[in-house]
């Protein structure tokens, strides 16, 4: 009789696929990749702090994010909108979108506004989808949210009540 396990042949493994959101499918090994690079860039301006961020957020960056964020909220303690520019933003995961949420109640709490500017068609399709669109003010670019005087304002009040100086969302990305 012939035993039903035995080391006859290998049982056979599937092949990885490469899945599209997988980075490393990208011609590029987990083990090799290159490191990430994610980057914050804090500009005070008259009426509103700019930050501006480069490269991936996800979760190994949202930690840079929140560090930024807290120092320069404590820092100041105006009222003027602080507006994420997303420009260079290449990649927002599930993480980051979590980071941005968390920071946009943290705002309210202080009656601040968070402006999102310039988001990449896949994080703006992405907030659509989730409905975030509705709750997160996105303007076409950072000129665009800043107050009058400092880029473009059209003086109307802000979602979360900044005050009369703040610009209405534009047209392009408006989010009501």
């Amino acid at each position: 009789m012939a035993a039903l396990h035995g080391p006859t042949s290998p049982i056979p493994t599937p092949r990885s696929r490469s899945l599209p959101w997988d980075r490393s499918s990208f011609g590029e090994s987990p083990t090799r990749r290159k490191p990430r690079v994610f980057s914050v860039q804090v500009s005070q301006r008259k009426h509103g702090v700019v930050v501006a961020l480069r490269g991936e957020l996800d979760f190994d960056s949202v930690v840079q994010l929140h560090e930024v964020s807290e120092r320069e909220l404590a820092r100041d303690p105006r009222t003027g909108p602080l507006v994420i520019d997303c420009a260079a933003l290449s990649f927002c995961d599930s993480t980051g979108i979590s980071a941005l949420v968390r920071l946009y109640q943290q705002m309210a709490v202080r009656q601040r506004p968070l402006r999102l500017a310039a988001l990449p068609d896949t994080l703006a399709r992405l907030l659509a989808v989730t409905g975030l669109d509705r709750v997160l003010t996105v303007y076409a670019d950072v000129d665009a949210a800043l107050p009058a005087g400092q880029g473009g304002g059209q003086g109307q009040e802000d979602r979360a009540g900044a005050g009369p100086d703040d610009p209405a969302p534009s047209k392009e990305r408006q989010t009501t």
